[in-house]
Parts: C-alpha cells; sequence; structure tokens
C-alpha cells in the first residue's frame, strides 16, 4: 500500500517535472522526485569493493606526487579511445577535487573567460572573489586567462577544441578541467601544446567522491596553497595512495567499457537523446530546482546513475 504522505511528496517536489515513463522510474527506484537529478557517478561495487579491502596503514605512507602523476599519465595513454598530443607539463600537483585548481586560478587571475552553461562552481567563485568574468563562446579577449570544462554536456567537443584553438591564437592562459574525460562517449583527439595547466581527476566517474583525488600538471610552477602543503608533504597521502592503487587494477576506459551499453539501451528506454557524457541523457524543458547554485548547468539532462544500478529491477 503507497503512503499517501510520501506520494503527496514526491508530486509536490517534481512539480511536473518528470512525466510518463521517467516519473515511474524515479518513483520505482526510491520514491524520491530527484532519483534522475544529475549528476553523479554509478556506484560500481567492484571498484567500492577493492578500495574498501586497501590496508588503511599501506594508504598513509609517503608517496611522490612527480611518479604519482607520470603513472596516472601512462595509464591514460593506454586507453585506445584517446589520442593526446602535446602533453608538456613539467609540474605535478596534488589535492583533494578539482574545485581547489579552479579557486587557485581564479584567485590568481583577474579576468577570467568561461564557457556558457558548463561547470557552475567556475562562476560561483568568479563571484566569491569579485572576480570579472565573461563567455568564451561569444567572444575571445586576447591575454585573459581561459578555464575550458573539457568535456562538457552542454557543448559539442569539435566545437570547443576551436575555441581552445582561438584562445591559444590569443595568447591566452589555458586551464582545461578533464573531470569527464573518462566518461566522454566517443573517442577524443586533443592537442595539449600551449595549454597551461591540465586538470584530471576521477571523482565523477568512480564512487570516490568521499576520497577525491585530484592532479593539476601545469608548464610553470604554482606557488598557491596546494603546491606549498605538498613541499610540506601535508598532501592527503590516503587519497594519493587510493588513486595509486586503483590505476594499478582498474583501466582509465574500464567504466565506459562496462556501462555505456547499459546506458544506451536506458537512452532508449527513456527516449533520451545521448551526450557526450556516460552518466547523461538529454530531456528539454527539465528544470531541476533548489540546485546548489544560480549558475546550475544541468538543466534539460537526465542522470543515468540510478536507472544504471536498477538495470534489471524494473521495466528498464
Amino acid at each position: 500500500m503507497i503512503d499517501k504522505n510520501i506520494k503527496d511528496k514526491f508530486e509536490y517536489e517534481n512539480n511536473k517535472r518528470l512525466t510518463g515513463k521517467l516519473k515511474e522510474a524515479s518513483w520505482l527506484i526510491n520514491q524520491s522526485a530527484w532519483s534522475l537529478c544529475p549528476i553523479r557517478p554509478a556506484k560500481d561495487p567492484t571498484i567500492n569493493n577493492f578500495i574498501n579491502q586497501l590496508n588503511f596503514s599501506d594508504l598513509r605512507q609517503p608517496i611522490d606526487i612527480s611518479t604519482l602523476g607520470s603513472n596516472v599519465w601512462e595509464w591514460m595513454n593506454k586507453c585506445k579511445a584517446l589520442y593526446i598530443r602535446g602533453f608538456d607539463f613539467e609540474h605535478t600537483t596534488f589535492a583533494t577535487g578539482i574545485d581547489n585548481f579552479i579557486d587557485s586560478l581564479i584567485l590568481r587571475s583577474d579576468d577570467i573567460g568561461c564557457l556558457s552553461n558548463t561547470y557552475y562552481f567556475e562562476h560561483d567563485i568568479c563571484d566569491y572573489y569579485n572576480k570579472n568574468y565573461y563567455t568564451v563562446d561569444k567572444e575571445i579577449k586576447p591575454n585573459t586567462t581561459i578555464v575550458i570544462e573539457f568535456p562538457t554536456p552542454h557543448h559539442n567537443t569539435n566545437d570547443m577544441k576551436y575555441i581552445l584553438m582561438e584562445c591559444l591564437k590569443k595568447q591566452c592562459y589555458v586551464a582545461l578541467d578533464l573531470t569527464f574525460l573518462p566518461v566522454c562517449t566517443h573517442n577524443v583527439e586533443l592537442n595539449l601544446s600551449g595549454v597551461d595547466e591540465i586538470w584530471i581527476s576521477m571523482n565523477k566517474t568512480w564512487p570516490i567522491s568521499d576520497i577525491r583525488p585530484a592532479l593539476r600538471f601545469s608548464k610553470n610552477k604554482i606557488k598557491d596553497l596546494h603546491y606549498r602543503s605538498q613541499a610540506k608533504n601535508y598532501h592527503s597521502k590516503i587519497s594519493a595512495n587510493t588513486l595509486s592503487s586503483c590505476i594499478k587494477e582498474f583501466s582509465y576506459d574500464y567504466i565506459i567499457n562496462k556501462y555505456k551499453p547499459i546506458a544506451d539501451n536506458i537512452l532508449k528506454t527513456f527516449e533520451l537523446e545521448p551526450t557526450n557524457n556516460l552518466w547523461l541523457g538529454k530531456k528539454e524543458n527539465i528544470t531541476w530546482d533548489h540546485m546548489p547554485s544560480k549558475y546550475w548547468n544541468y538543466n534539460n539532462l537526465i542522470g543515468l546513475h540510478e536507472l544504471i544500478e536498477t538495470q534489471g529491477k524494473h521495466f528498464w
């Protein structure tokens, strides 16, 4: 028997956002109107179990971040779906989450260019520090700082590569956020020549948001808080060693290879348009309210993570 109070709460919070099969699925998953809200990775049990069995005392041991960076880059380049040229970065910095690198970049910059409808935190931090920012898909100002999330679900990757090329022509300082690269749904060719920083994380690919390892590769030494913490050996060894252990156990494309066939079937079942992100399907006129930022950039998108996790349990 359905609890009327729970059903009323669901209808109120859904507010006609989801209809048809999507609404039914959201209810069946956990009787919540937020089941399909973007964005998190699916909870892969194999990765979870592997991490949970790691020895805590081993994870607390010192780890050389430069060596970890080299190992991560070598590991990425074993992925046949990637062809990346121009990797020429001398310095590697560790932090717990890409947000730290976004914060650092914006704090060091005066005029920042961002893509429209991309990771909301970029705009939030510009506001927080009272920094001027503009939209690079409308104009590119010479000699400004540019941050590009690549790939990002509302933009075509070829268009983004063109914007990147134009930014470099105009002598901009460019940082690429490659967080979603491991869950990109198509092959990627990318030239990093001229790029000043790249940021790498598996936190939106693996279920490790509580561990949050992230790496910054840069041409020049960036003497920010994270550099100083690393120089003092204060960086999170547990997080860094967890990443080091995982790349020995799982391939860079483990998640995309495992879940893309399932995600493709879900897109078909729910009549969603595909995006360049494994965890997202596109559906027009979907607005997620009460989100953490006025720049929230996941409207018109459906999160597939819980549909993937419950695939085979219901009608999908």
